[in-house]
C-alpha cells in the first residue's frame, strides 16, 4: 500500500435568502430554496492521510493540518460520530458517482485513515462552520476514493456537473455545505445546486463578531423548532418569492434590491426563532446596535444579514471594503471584524 495524503479547502458561505426548515425524511432537503454568496478565506482546511495497516480504521484527530490555518474544532463525541458517519457515507456512494463521470476509483480494504481539520474562524458561532467542514470532508473523500488521480482533479475544476454531484452528497451531511462547492452566487433548490450569473460588483464580507462562543441552540435543533412558530405557516412561500426576486436582482446587478431582500429574509427567519416553542434568540448584546447603525447609513452599497447566530455579515463592494471597515471599527471598537471576499468554491 502506498501512503496517501490529500489536502483540501472549502469555504463558508453566507445565505441572502435562508435555508431554515427541512422537508420530512432524511437527506437535508430544504423546505424552500436559498441563494448564497460563497466566501474565500473563511474556510475549513482538511487533511486526509492513509498509512499502511493490516486492518481498516478511520479516525478524526484534533490538530491543524500541515499547510492549514486557524484552529482545530473541539468536536464532541457526537460531532465526531456525525463526521465519521459522513466519511462512511461518502466511501459507500462515491464509487458509483465517480463511475457516472468515467473517473476510476477504488476504496482501500485496509489501512489507517486519519482526518485533521482547522477552521479560520470561530466554529459554531453562526459562520457556517458545518458547511465548510462537511464540504471539505466530502471533497477529500472524493479525492481519496479517486486516489488523487489527475483526471479527478482536472474534472473537479472544469465540470460543474461533477461539483454539483459532490455538493448533493455533501448536503446529506450538512445541508448548507452544498453551496460551498461553487461560487460566487449559488442557488440551492431541492436536489439542484448551481452557480448563477451575476452583474453585481465583486463583494466583500465584513463579519462583525459580537460573540464567538458556541451557540446554545444548534442549527439542527433550530430547523426542528421553527415549525412550532405561528409564523412557520407561509414561510416557504415567502422565502420562495424572495428567492425569485433575489435571482433577478443578482442578474441585473441591483444591490439595493438585494439588500432589501436579504434584510427581510433574515428578520423573517429570526422571528421564527423568537416565536418558537420554546422561544430562543441568537442575538448578542451588540447585534441590534450594529443592525440599527447599518440601517441608519441609508447607503445603496451596504447589505447586512445574519445566519443562525449573533454575528453580523456586512456585504459591500470590494472597492469600498476599506471605507466600511474603518467606519465599523470606529463605531464598534469592542468587536473584531473578519474580512473576506467572494470566492469560487472548494478546492484541492
Amino acid at each position: 500500500m502506498t501512503p496517501f495524503r490529500i489536502l483540501v479547502r472549502a469555504p463558508s458561505n453566507i445565505a441572502l435568502v435562508k435555508y431554515m426548515g427541512k422537508l420530512p425524511g432524511n437527506g437535508n432537503l430544504p423546505a424552500n430554496g436559498s441563494v448564497s454568496l460563497t466566501l474565500s478565506q473563511l474556510a475549513t482546511t482538511l487533511e486526509m492521510t492513509l498509512t499502511p495497516s493490516p486492518t481498516w480504521s478511520r479516525r478524526w484527530m484534533p490538530g491543524v493540518p500541515k499547510g492549514g490555518k486557524g484552529d482545530s474544532p473541539a468536536l464532541s463525541p457526537a460531532g465526531v460520530e456525525r463526521f465519521l458517519g459522513h466519511f462512511d457515507r461518502c466511501l459507500s456512494r462515491l464509487p458509483e458517482i465517480l463511475e457516472n463521470f468515467k473517473i476510476p476509483s477504488a476504496v482501500p480494504k485496509c489501512g489507517e485513515v486519519v482526518i485533521r481539520s482547522a477552521n479560520s474562524f470561530p466554529a459554531a458561532a453562526g459562520i457556517a462552520s458545518s458547511a465548510s467542514s462537511f464540504g471539505a470532508l466530502t471533497l477529500a473523500c472524493a479525492g481519496f476514493v479517486a486516489y488523487g488521480s489527475n483526471e479527478f482533479q482536472r474534472r473537479f475544476k472544469s465540470d460543474p456537473l461533477l461539483r454539483a454531484a459532490l455538493a448533493n452528497l455533501s448536503r446529506e451531511g450538512s445541508g448548507s455545505s452544498c453551496r460551498s462547492f461553487d461560487g460566487p452566487f449559488v442557488v440551492w433548490e431541492g436536489e439542484s445546486v448551481k452557480r448563477i450569473s451575476s452583474a453585481l460588483p465583486p463583494l466583500s464580507d465584513l463579519v462583525v463578531i459580537t460573540a464567538a462562543e458556541e451557540k446554545k441552540v444548534g442549527s439542527s435543533e433550530a430547523h426542528a423548532r421553527v415549525r412550532t412558530s405561528p409564523h412557520w405557516e407561509g414561510r416557504a412561500a415567502r422565502a420562495e418569492a424572495r428567492l425569485a426576486a433575489a435571482r433577478g436582482a443578482i442578474l441585473r446587478g441591483d444591490l439595493r434590491l438585494l439588500s432589501d431582500i436579504a434584510d427581510a429574509d433574515f428578520r423573517d427567519m429570526h422571528l421564527l426563532f423568537e416565536t418558537s416553542v420554546p422561544p430562543f434568540s441568537y442575538y448578542a448584546a451588540g447585534t441590534t446596535r450594529i443592525l440599527d447603525f447599518i440601517e441608519s447609513q441609508d447607503s445603496v452599497s451596504i447589505t447586512a444579514t445574519l445566519d443562525a447566530g449573533p454575528n453580523v455579515h456586512v456585504l459591500v463592494p470590494q472597492s469600498e471594503e476599506a471605507h466600511w471597515k474603518r467606519i465599523l471599527s470606529l463605531e464598534f471598537p469592542e468587536y473584531p471584524i473578519l474580512v473576506d471576499r467572494e470566492g469560487t468554491g472548494a478546492e484541492i
